[in-house]
């Protein structure tokens, strides 16, 4: 589990309330930004996500609920006001942390939210680490035309076809699992190459 450096202002009570990203940055042309809450305990947690300015943002889809053991749940935090052009004000959310069941908190962090004036660019973009390269860019860089697939890679679809259609008395079964190996992987590619 991925642990980001933070002050000791920021982490507080019994649990570690791991979460990502400990800054969030909303830009003019993406009001929104998501905020994975982590459980690495062996128990359900309860959270609870709470602003120091909530008429500023929303989380609208939960801004409290449980999280089971070993899982993560990801939040959507809106901006729901314009960008103003006055000074820039220091904006946090609370994440607060309770064994489920229980009322006692048992741990809390602090996470900080920044207005920039502008788009956003690519260079800016946040590295989620449950996301795959695709969707991180998605939106963010123009698609590059799609590569075909390697010749050799259909030559040794076919070339492990054969080998298998072919009687045992003229290849051996060593012979045979490799073809099957061989075929499997270039079925493989074959049909992620057909997903793209």
């Amino acid at each position: 589990m991925v642990h980001s450096s933070a002050s000791s202002s920021d982490l507080h009570g019994k649990l570690v309330v791991f979460v990502f990203p400990t800054t969030l940055t909303f830009y003019e042309d993406q009001p929104k930004q998501i905020l994975s809450i982590y459980n690495p305990y062996e128990f359900p947690v309860k959270y609870k996500v709470l602003s120091n300015n909530p008429s500023k943002y929303s989380v609208p889809d939960h801004s409290e609920g449980v999280i089971q053991s070993k899982c993560y749940i990801d939040l959507t935090i809106r901006l729901k006001q314009a960008f103003s052009d006055g000074a820039k004000t220091v904006d946090k959310f609370k994440i607060e942390l309770r064994e489920h069941g229980n009322a006692d908190m048992m741990g809390w962090r602090y996470v900080s939210a920044q207005l920039e004036k502008g788009p956003r660019t690519a260079r800016e973009a946040p590295f989620y680490p449950f996301q795959s390269p695709a969707a991180r860019t998605q939106g963010l860089e123009t698609p590059s035309p799609p590569r075909s697939l390697h010749p050799v890679i259909y030559l040794l679809f076919v070339g492990s076809l054969v080998a298998l259609a072919i009687p045992d008395s003229y290849f051996g079964q060593t012979s045979k699992l490799v073809a099957a190996f061989i075929l499997g992987a270039a079925s493989t590619l074959i049909v992620l190459h057909a997903q793209q």
